[in-house]
């Protein structure tokens, strides 16, 4: 499933950089070296013919212990997370499963990863509306969906109780324009 994952993300979002090459940041769940994509796939070991993963070595087996150092509020199975990795659909529903609908108090919630930039308004617990917003991407092709979007919050102003969520683009010719209808929650 891992490399049917992989294999369908490489297909969609093809890459300049050669496999071997250290490109990708991590910096996050306690890696903090560079990465290849080599690092990522699975690679059948040529003594022992078992498959095994460099980077995620042993994923499986620490994937609750991740999710716990993560604080992940709602646990998901692990063929799950690498089977929907890839699915803008999976990630832009965890912001209802993971913060939505487990505590009220959060209204806003902003993700990236999927490169598919979008605002949906939803309802938290207390069926008061949220907003989640992916921010899309910058520089990665996001086949079909534009680059160089961003997200801009604006906290209530002085004696008003409004906050805006708006999704912009910027464009090489310096302008910016409104990405898709804006949000607004009252608090």
């Amino acid at each position: 499933m891992y490399y049917e994952t992989w294999e369908g993300i490489l297909t969609t979002l093809p890459v300049t950089e050669s496999f071997s090459d250290k490109a990708i940041k991590t910096n996050i769940d306690g890696y903090t070296q560079d990465v290849a994509i080599n690092d990522l796939l699975p690679q059948q070991n040529p003594t022992d013919g078992l498959i095994d993963v460099t980077l995620y070595k042993g994923v499986q087996d620490t994937w609750d212990e991740r999710q716990t150092l993560n604080g992940v509020k709602v646990k998901i199975p692990v063929d799950t997370a690498i089977t929907q990795a890839d699915a803008d659909s999976f990630t832009d529903a965890q912001a209802k499963a993971q913060y939505f609908d487990v505590d009220a108090s959060k209204r806003i919630a902003v993700f990236g990863h999927t490169h598919v930039a979008c605002i949906l308004p939803g309802t938290n617990l207390k069926e008061q509306k949220t907003i989640y917003v992916n921010s899309g991407t910058w520089i990665d092709d996001a086949s079909g969906y534009p680059t160089m979007t961003f997200v801009v919050i604006t906290p209530p102003q002085s004696g008003a109780a409004v906050q805006i969520v708006n999704l912009y683009k910027y464009s090489l010719d310096d302008t910016i324009t409104q990405w898709e209808e804006g949000q607004a929650i009252i608090n």
